[in-house]
């Protein structure tokens, strides 16, 4: 498994962890319960927006190819 392979599945697994405590959170009737969900919503969106961002560096080609009419 390559190293982009590999950070797909953790991305993968971050969204479902992303979902699964958004779907409490707004089931929440203890405020305190609620913002703590929220919390740990919010930091697996962190995450994800990370990993993205890795995963694109890891894509990019390396010498992109110009095919643009214009020079």
């Amino acid at each position: 498994m390559n190293k982009v392979s590999w950070l797909k599945d953790v991305l993968e697994n971050k969204v479902y962890r992303q979902t699964f405590f958004n779907n409490v959170m707004v089931k929440m009737t203890n405020p305190e319960a609620r913002q703590f969900f929220a919390q740990m919503r919010d930091d697996e969106m962190r995450q994800i927006i990370i990993l993205q961002q890795k995963i694109d560096t890891y894509t990019k080609a390396k010498n992109p190819v110009n095919i643009s009419p214009f020079r």
